[in-house]
């Protein structure tokens, strides 16, 4: 629960106002007694101004002087902060940590104690990175090829960084605030993994070597659809890129890949039907590996069991398509997950990658109990239960699962406009009368196609938004998509 100098005044522009006003308005509330600071508004307890004072407080400190900080920004004596801490400081801590725990958000805050600095052992305990800390590793991100929005668990996240141990951390994304946090003798570790944790959840791609004016490409994710081929995305713009002899080079150009990479990881992605680059992958999953290096190891195990879907012979670029089964999990270990994020998606219309269908919202199931806040609100949910999103109203939703990335998207009517009668197909059986006489209907024999239809080609064919299939009736179009057996 770290906050510094940046979140103030973050908070001061969202407000309009000063941080030296925010603090003075902090201060002269809490001046007389802090008993305001253990009630609650619209169900929010009020105690996280006093808690952001602190700790405010307890990032500036320097030489000990934590309180002296503290009297200076309230403006009363040492006396006072003394009686004002006897009479209210563990019970706002408490009333925070109940808060916090009922949002299912996990807290580490030091038990209740008795002698010197007991009181002030609440703040310096959550006096961790700061923002400056946490934007300096985002360039270590960058290093080892992270990319923003991974659905990714925690157990997976300290793997690819193995940052079970701190002192592994690369000392060229340390600042000399960090290294004074990682020496603290009192350090407790899973608070620092879990900052990085969150920070790397709401990471936007870019890194403090962009922010002070170095230009550096953000991370962009490898997109692939049976019509289209590989693509990206910068901003909401779709960037073809070619199966051919410039690929690799593309890939590097478009900040896809490093001169480091020569594996790529997509999965299918069920609720839009094409494959997204991924960093970790499960058993049953339906997986692309894109192979870079003659060399990969894995490359030779893939070309074992595997038939490359795509090639590139000269360049030495392979595409695997395949079902993960435990026949991969040997070779494939270190690319496998963990552990599952809390939901699965197992439902909705979409219009497109980030837009359901009015109506036909997302449905997701619990993997395991757990809270999802959806649109700010918090929903527990037990194993296998599953969260209705079908008829959400229209525009911008939210759904932030407590152990994975934020998911953001829109519910918005069909943007086609539908024909108010459609065009009749096949035989009007009505105006067929018996008779004595021997007579069959014959059928129409259909070859099934390999390929298999996505909830995105189904939703195209049926609002004409597509025209690449021949004929009129629409089912026929459908069926020959599918995979019967």
């Amino acid at each position: 629960m770290a906050f510094d100098d940046n979140d103030l005044k973050i908070i001061a522009s969202k407000l309009e106002t000063s941080e030296l006003e925010i603090i003075d308005t902090i201060a002269e509330t809490g001046k007389v007694n802090w008993k305001i600071f253990i009630t609650e508004e619209e169900e929010i307890p009020l105690c996280y101004g006093m808690i952001a004072m602190q700790i405010l407080c307890a990032s500036n400190m320097e030489f000990g002087r934590y309180n002296e900080i503290l009297e200076e920004k309230l403006k009363t004596p040492h006396f006072n902060v003394q009686k004002l801490y006897r009479l209210y400081q563990d019970d706002i801590w408490q009333t925070a940590r109940l808060h916090i725990e009922s949002l299912g958000y996990l807290c580490y805050f030091p038990e209740k104690a008795k002698g010197p600095n007991c009181f002030i052992q609440y703040p310096k305990s959550q006096s961790y990175l700061n923002y400056k800390d946490l934007e300096k590793l985002s360039e270590w991100f960058v290093e080892i090829n992270l990319k923003p929005n991974f659905d990714i668990s925690f157990d997976d996240f300290l793997s690819i960084l193995d940052v079970r141990y701190l002192d592994r951390i690369p000392k060229k994304f340390v600042t000399s605030h960090t290294d004074k946090v990682f020496s603290n003798a009192g350090l407790k570790p899973i608070i620092v993994q879990k900052q990085i944790y969150s920070y790397y959840l709401k990471w936007d791609g870019t890194c403090g070597r962009q922010k002070k004016g170095t230009k550096t490409n953000s991370k962009k994710k490898l997109y692939f659809e049976d019509d289209k081929g590989f693509f990206t995305y910068k901003g909401n713009q779709e960037i073809e890129i070619v199966f051919d002899k410039n690929f690799k080079t593309s890939l590097r150009d478009l900040a896809i890949t490093s001169k480091r990479n020569d594996l790529i990881f997509l999965k299918r992605d069920p609720s839009y039907g094409d494959y997204e680059e991924i960093k970790k992958v499960q058993v049953g999953d339906k997986i692309m590996v894109v192979t870079l290096n003659m060399k990969s190891n894995i490359r030779d195990f893939l070309i074992r069991t595997e038939k490359p879907i795509r090639e590139l012979t000269h360049r030495k670029v392979l595409v695997f398509q395949f079902d993960l089964t435990k026949a991969h999990l040997v070779e494939l270990k270190y690319f496998i997950s963990k552990s599952n994020i809390s939901i699965e998606w197992i439902g909705g219309i979409k219009l497109d990658r980030n837009t359901y269908l009015s109506g036909y919202g997302p449905q997701y199931k619990a993997l395991k109990q757990c809270i999802i806040s959806v649109d700010g609100t918090p929903r527990k949910l037990n194993e296998d239960e599953i969260l209705h999103l079908q008829h959400l109203p229209l525009g911008e939703h939210t759904i932030q699962p407590m152990d994975g990335r934020k998911i953001n998207f829109l519910i918005s009517e069909s943007i086609y406009d539908f024909p108010s009668e459609l065009e009749r197909s096949g035989w009007n059986l009505s105006t067929l009368n018996p008779s004595e006489t021997d007579w069959n209907i014959s059928g129409l024999f259909t070859k099934i196609l390999k390929d298999k239809i996505s909830i995105r080609n189904f939703i195209d064919l049926n609002t004409h938004a597509t025209r690449k299939f021949t004929g009129e009736n629409q089912v026929l179009k459908i069926l020959s998509k599918q995979n019967i057996k």
